[in-house]
């Protein structure tokens, strides 16, 4: 991948990736000055407010459009924000955080981002492999040791987070289990792979979490949770957590699943059904619960905000220039295409790096460019870093859709962005 030639104009003087720590969610003035703000209702009633630099005037057309009805998709709730560099660009928020829409969905609002956290508990894995401790050609049971068992010792870290490991499902774990990462990775150990590693891909919908985040715990000692809060959501004032406390449950909007959902009448038989081993019950019943909400789930229950996950990928995409959380080198094997493969668990084709997916069409649309990589989230929401320009950019919303792809509502957002550059 070569540098990147376009670089955005933020108007201020980049600064370190640890400079905005202090902001949180709350004194968010001085990261928005310069920007314009807006604020109205729709002709269908919903509240939309937000902050834009002026350039990006078609940015906020097409978000006040999407809560106006103007899309097969109209929202509930949503948010968009996009970082240059440390500098917020966009920031804009509208309609409800519930079905019913009797609350407003407000600055501070978080929603589950289901997939989408896959990206960052990636990031993670490579924070550790920029510190020495993992490898990404290395064995998984050189840190694992048990996971070795009915001949696994093949498998790298790389296979996992690529999605070809082979090691789709959990076998024999009960459905309580799906609270419990220990139950889960130690069930994952014990259990033999579905195929020799890195010949298929298989999309890891909830293994892969489990697996990364047993990684961490065990060459860090943290949980993956606790991981992202020390080393990422806290440096960085990012508004993204994986385990939510009471204040954070009291601010999360209710996803609103689509009737005709096909995680509610998947085939048993199928390998996708199996692929959500451990799940408890159908997700509109589990979802919006407290007890799911404080979990630490790494594949599926991440909670942010657009500006938290916006704001991390901000900062992997400064890593290019030596900015952000790890060395360009690092960065570039993260980045590194590892496999263009159709996935056999939902037959969708990616192109797929070591944890990020790459702009790969018409599955995922990251504006065509060749300098993108984030992940997308059942339902609609994507976080992605671009190194054209040091951008972190993320779309989160509550009403789901039961598409195969990021949708029409990200990627109308993704598009008036760029064309707003060029």
């Amino acid at each position: 991948m070569s540098l990147p030639s376009m670089m955005i104009e933020a108007g201020e003087q980049r600064v370190g990736a640890g400079a905005i720590a202090s902001q949180g969610t709350k004194g968010l003035g001085p990261a928005r000055a310069g920007l314009e703000h807006f604020k109205s209702l729709t002709a269908n009633g919903a509240p939309v407010e937000g902050w834009f630099r002026p350039d990006l005037a078609k940015l906020r057309d097409v978000f006040i459009g999407l809560h106006a009805g103007d899309n097969p998709e109209p929202e509930i709730g949503s948010a968009v924000a996009i970082y240059a560099g440390d500098i917020l660009i966009a920031d804009m928020w509208g309609g409800w955080s519930d079905r019913d829409r009797t609350r407003a969905w407000e600055d501070d609002t978080l929603v589950q981002i289901q997939s989408a956290i896959k990206g960052i508990v990636a990031t993670c894995i490579h924070i550790l492999v920029d510190r020495g401790l993992l490898a990404l050609d290395e064995p998984v049971a050189t840190y694992w040791p048990e996971f070795a068992a009915n001949d696994k010792g093949r498998i790298k870290v790389s296979h996992i987070l690529a999605q070809t490991s082979g090691l789709i499902y959990a076998e024999g774990v009960a459905p309580g289990d799906f609270y419990r990462p220990d139950a889960m990775a130690a069930a994952l150990a014990a259990q033999p792979a579905l195929w020799e590693a890195g010949t298929q891909a298989g999309y890891q919908m909830v293994t892969q979490g489990f697996l990364l985040g047993e990684l961490v715990r065990r060459v860090d000692g943290r949980t993956i949770g606790r991981f992202i809060a020390e080393e990422l959501s806290g440096p960085l004032g990012a508004d993204l957590h994986l385990g939510l406390d009471n204040e954070q449950i009291s601010r999360t909007a209710d996803l609103v699943f689509p009737e005709a959902s096909p995680q509610l009448s998947i085939d048993p038989q199928s390998l996708a059904f199996k692929a959500m081993s451990g799940i408890p019950g159908p997700p509109p019943l589990i979802s919006n619960a407290p007890e799911w909400r404080r979990s630490e789930i790494p594949a599926a229950n991440g909670h942010a905000t657009a500006r938290g996950l916006a704001r991390i990928y901000a900062a992997v995409a400064g890593s290019w220039d030596d900015d952000g959380l790890f060395s360009r080198a690092t960065l570039e094997n993260a980045i590194e295409e590892q496999h263009d493969m159709v996935e056999i668990v939902l037959g969708r084709h990616y192109h797929t790096a070591a944890g990020y997916i790459l702009h790969s069409p018409p599955i995922v649309e990251l504006g065509g460019r060749p300098t993108a990589f984030g992940h997308h989230g059942m339902g609609g929401s994507i976080g992605f870093a671009d190194l054209d320009g040091a951008i972190g950019f993320a779309y989160v919303t509550n009403r789901l859709h039961a598409r195969p792809t990021n949708g029409p509502r990200s990627t109308a957002l993704i598009e008036a962005f760029y064309e707003a550059l060029d």
